[in-house]
């Protein structure tokens, strides 16, 4: 039977035809659906729809705005259920028109009045209290206190049926489930005592009888009812009490466990296949309640008997084995006569035996269970430890946090945790927040204990406002429930506990390991602790501790720890007084580091070794910080730039790395003339993407200066032929003509070494001679066996395309076909967005130049596929929609060779990379001679010939056919001397409101 539409038997929820859950309606369109549904037999007046949504005393009640909350309610139930539901509005009011049985209240009602598995499947349906999630007032008004009588009527009944048909155990779950929810429902109460009784569960109706009648004392001031004492009455005669309870000592918690349905699965089968097992892990991880679910679940499947004992407040073997005693209820003059009867009461049945929380009694633990299995063959024990016994048998199991959620992951069980004891806390509470909840999980690393002392802050703090002060210490992790072990009442507390069973050397490495915020390895530990002893030693037992968590990097195992550890254990460090200490040794770890890095000649082997950076960049950050504060200023610069591929793949991390130098920029006379020209050319790389290219262009003149005056000893030709090949680099982006002088010394430096700097500078070169239109030396210096050799290494793709470009431009087309081909082939294979942009981009423009805008535009769409990512994604100077928008001129799709040249403008505003655009003003004058506005046609050629003369440029090869049209000289006349930004910007301006105006 596929879900209802409509569900009202707990939270209001509405699922779509496919079974989704439809996300939250707001507070306003729930009330109005609620009442709605619930009171479907008639229309709703305007008039009583604004009582039911709002107080007597909101001056919002009026009929625009109940018009305004009707109109989105239709809008999103149309969205997520389409015709099958209508809001109608007639004369006589609003009513929900929707299919029948999608509503769970009246399946419900039809279910009740059938046999016993209807009545089951009704009682089922019952999510909660009806519409739990609505206000307290709204839910009188609109009757759900009588619909949750009808549950309660339901449920008896039902647990009656299963009596009568000799299964009563099957209607305890739904007893149990009602029970919990209505703790003073006499009825109810006295149904569960009968069916637990008839279950042969007479210790539990006892209970169950005892604790209703405490809370009705205390609560009520009253005695039980006669209903109540009649069921226990009946429990007393008609009922033998059996010999052994199935359960002793410690009970599951009251509260569900939420995210640990594989842990109890393998729990069971642990418990099946083994004697000795212990689940480990750091303090918090919920150790106990799975421990406690897992055996509630297991008795239940199995029969088996449970004893549980909580050892936390136990300090020896003797108090061990006098609590075990007591919670068997067994007793005798002696220690060794109490341990005999213990072993007979264990040798009579089977049973599981579960000692929590036994890392402080390791030994009186080994003792007493190697003895019990010795000699009760029918007995297995679960221990709860934060570390091993390593005992022969044992299975030991580490049980880790939640897993972390993505921040829209809203089904993480992570999350469901927080939410649901948020609810349990304030029923009222505003979960839509993901991204911070999930900010939350991620912050207290998917602890469960840290999450529930989390969400009762809802009560004082909105989710927001708890991730936010979360994100500083975790002091707001205070103090929890009242009830429960009282190391669970305080997380600090659970710590604690571990902490105080460390030895001092343990204590010292885990407080001097608290500096490394991310992962670390065993070398850094090693490096930043100083202990008298083997620092790996110790790790490796606070490993087993379940203190420091291991993680896999790749074929090495990393080290880190829970951020709540890693903050006990800081404040411990400062209270040693050696905290300034430490974090120099951790700051000369991480410059080491980053020289190493530096020091990679390989690029590609570079920047894996800088993506595996990830879990050590909150380290580099801190770090650099504290050498600032510390006034180490040549380390902390060294370092900064050493890390240059770091900052680089890591988005988000070049802005924070051009900050850094723009402040420490006062402090550059102190270090090398290396270190001091790198950091100047090294911050103007980094503003590149942040300011406009205009702002830059003074940044990297002033490195060049730099580097062009240092001596060759002291920076080297590689570093200048960067540092040049980036001026150079920002010169063709902006079309400012590069003196020749700069690419002679260009070519000079790029020619001593094949380096990263050297393919780079050669293609650099190219670039510019095609912008310029100086074909013949091109083509000579292209098919240089160096320049060959050269392209191979990064710019085989440019490389193709601008020699094909060549041959046409000096008429010898045939012999482009044969790049055409090794173009096709290369697009793709070079794992780099914007080099697979760049490759189609040779390989249109080559097309064009030969006359096929067809195949342009057939090879643009097809290749495109092979971006990872959108071409909007990697596009961002809109390069690729100037030969599309060529392509589609030429083949008379004047209206989308328009739309292409809109797109591609607006990608380039405020980038001040005028190179495609420019070439975008010359498209736009064509196309306005086609559409024949021939003034317009002719005031942007115009605007075009005066950019070429003042920045030496050539019309394009792929652009010929433009210059014919136009009647343009496909060369420049002057040397570029007039460059001039403002007029460049202009010019694209009034090209791109052409183009605006003319679609519009």
């Amino acid at each position: 039977m596929s879900a209802p539409l409509f569900s009202v038997l707990g939270p209001l929820v509405v699922r779509g035809p496919n079974d989704a859950v439809v996300p939250d309606f707001g507070r306003m369109q729930t009330r109005l659906l609620a009442g709605l549904l619930l009171n479907s037999d008639r229309p709703w007046t305007a008039e009583q729809l604004i009582d039911l949504l709002w107080d007597d005393d909101d001056d919002t009640a009026n009929m625009q705005a109940l018009q305004a909350h009707v109109s989105r309610l239709r809008a999103k139930l149309r969205r997520a259920l389409g015709d099958l539901v209508v809001l109608e509005h007639t004369s006589q009011g609003y009513r929900l028109l929707r299919p029948a049985d999608s509503l769970d209240l009246e399946r419900f009602r039809r279910l009740r009045g059938g046999d016993l598995t209807e009545l089951g499947q009704a009682c089922a349906l019952w999510r909660g209290n009806c519409l739990s999630n609505l206000p307290s007032s709204v839910r009188t008004e609109l009757g759900a206190p009588r619909l949750d009588q009808e549950r309660l009527e339901a449920v008896r009944a039902y647990a009656a049926a299963t009596r009568a048909a000799g299964d009563p155990a099957a209607g305890l779950g739904q007893l149990e489930t009602v029970v919990a929810a209505n703790p003073l429902d006499e009825p109810t109460h006295a149904e569960l005592m009968i069916s637990l009784a008839a279950a042969g569960r007479q210790a539990e109706a006892h209970a169950t009888f005892a604790a209703i009648r405490e809370r009705l004392g205390e609560e009520l001031g009253v005695d039980p009812g006669p209903q109540l004492v009649a069921a226990h009455q009946r429990v007393l005669t008609a009922y033998e009490v059996t010999a052994e309870p199935s359960w002793q000592g410690i009970r599951p918690p009251v509260t569900t466990l939420i995210g640990r349905e594989n842990a109890l699965a393998t729990l069971s089968e642990l418990l099946t296949d083994g004697r000795l097992i212990t689940i480990t892990g750091p303090g918090g991880a919920g150790k106990t309640s799975l421990a406690l679910h897992g055996l509630h679940t297991y008795a239940e499947d199995t029969g088996i008997a449970v004893v549980a004992l909580a050892m936390s407040s136990l300090a020896s073997k003797q108090e061990l084995v006098s609590a075990l005693a007591a919670t068997l209820e067994v007793s005798a003059p002696s220690q060794e006569a109490l341990l005999v009867r213990i072993r007979a009461v264990f040798d009579k049945r089977r049973a599981v035996l579960l000692l929590d929380n036994a890392e402080h009694l390791l030994e009186p633990v080994i003792e007493l269970i190697d003895d019990l299995l010795r000699s009760c063959p029918g007995l297995t024990v679960l221990t709860t430890s934060q570390q091993a016994l390593r005992m022969p048998g044992e299975q030991a199991w580490p049980l880790p946090p939640l897993p972390l959620p993505s921040p829209d992951d809203e089904h993480s069980p992570t999350i469901e945790l927080f939410r649901t004891r948020a609810r349990e806390a304030d029923r009222t509470v505003d979960l839509s927040d993901v991204a911070a909840i999930a900010r939350i999980c991620r912050r207290v690393d998917g602890l469960p204990l840290a999450l529930e002392l989390a969400a009762a802050r809802v009560r004082a703090l909105s989710v927001s406002q708890i991730a936010d002060r979360l994100s500083g210490d975790l002091s707001l992790l205070g103090p929890g429930l009242r009830t429960g072990d009282p190391r669970h009442r305080q997380l600090y507390a659970t710590i604690a506990w571990s902490y105080d069973l460390l030895d001092p050397t343990e204590q010292s490495v885990l407080d001097q390991i608290s500096v490394f915020r991310g992962g670390f390895s065993p070398e850094a530990a090693e490096f930043v602790v100083d202990v008298p002893t083997d620092v790996l030693n110790v790790l490796i037992e606070l490993i087993d501790k379940s203190l420091v968590v291991v993680y896999d990097d790749g074929p090495n195992r990393r080290y880190r720890l829970l951020s709540t550890v890693r903050e006990f254990a800081a404040g411990k460090l400062v209270e040693r007084g050696i905290e300034l200490e430490v974090l120099r040794r951790h700051f000369d770890w991480r410059h080491r580091k980053a020289m190493e890095l530096d020091a990679m000649t390989e690029f590609l082997v570079r920047v894996r070794e800088a993506r595996a950076y990830t879990p050590y960049l909150a380290d580099n950050v801190e770090m650099i910080r504290f050498g600032i504060a510390q006034g180490r200023y040549p380390e902390v610069i060294e370092m900064i730039l050493a890390l240059l591929d770091v900052w680089m793949v890591h988005p988000g991390y070049t802005s924070q790395a051009f900050e850094w130098l723009t402040e420490l920029e006062p402090h550059l006379p102190m270090c090398s003339t290396q270190t001091r020209v790198l950091a100047l050319s090294y911050r103007a790389e980094f503003a590149s993407g942040l300011i406009g290219l205009l702002e830059v262009l003074p940044m990297q003149e002033r490195a060049w200066e730099a580097a062009r005056e240092a001596p060759d000893a002291e920076l080297g030709a590689d570093r200048k032929n960067g540092i040049l090949n980036s001026l150079i680099r920002l010169n063709n982006r902006m079309l400012r003509p590069t003196p020749d002088e700069q690419i002679a010394e260009l070519l000079a430096l790029s020619a001593t070494h094949d380096g990263d700097n050297g393919w780079s500078a050669q293609r650099l070169v190219a670039l510019a001679w095609l912008a310029r239109g100086q074909y013949e030396e091109l083509l000579a210096f292209l098919l240089n066996p160096h320049t060959h050799r050269s392209a191979s290494r990064g710019w085989l793709g440019d490389y193709y395309g601008i020699s094909g470009l060549c041959h046409i431009a000096l008429g010898a087309e045939q012999r482009a076909y044969p790049h055409v081909d090794r173009l096709r082939s290369l697009v793709g294979q070079t794992n780099s967005p914007l080099g697979t942009l760049g490759e189609i981009n040779r390989l249109a423009s080559l097309l064009l130049a030969m006359g096929q805008p067809d195949e342009a535009l057939t090879a643009m769409e097809s290749l495109a596929a092979k971006l990872p990512g959108t071409i909007s994604d990697v596009d961002r100077f809109g390069i690729l929609q100037i030969p599309c928008a060529e392509s589609l001129r030429r083949t008379g799709q004047l209206k989308l060779a328009l739309e292409s040249l809109r797109t591609a403008f607006r990608a380039g505003n405020g980038t001040q990379y005028y190179e495609p655009q420019v070439s975008g003003v010359l498209l736009t004058a064509a196309i306005a001679h086609n559409l024949g506005d021939r003034d317009n046609a002719q005031r942007l050629s115009g605007l075009w010939t005066t950019i070429a003369e003042n920045c030496n440029l050539a019309v394009p090869v792929q652009f010929r056919d433009v210059a014919r049209l136009l009647d343009i000289d496909e060369m420049p006349h002057t040397a570029g001397s007039a460059w001039d930004p403002r007029k460049i910007q202009e010019s694209i301006d009034l090209a791109e409101a052409w183009v605006v105006d003319e679609l519009s």
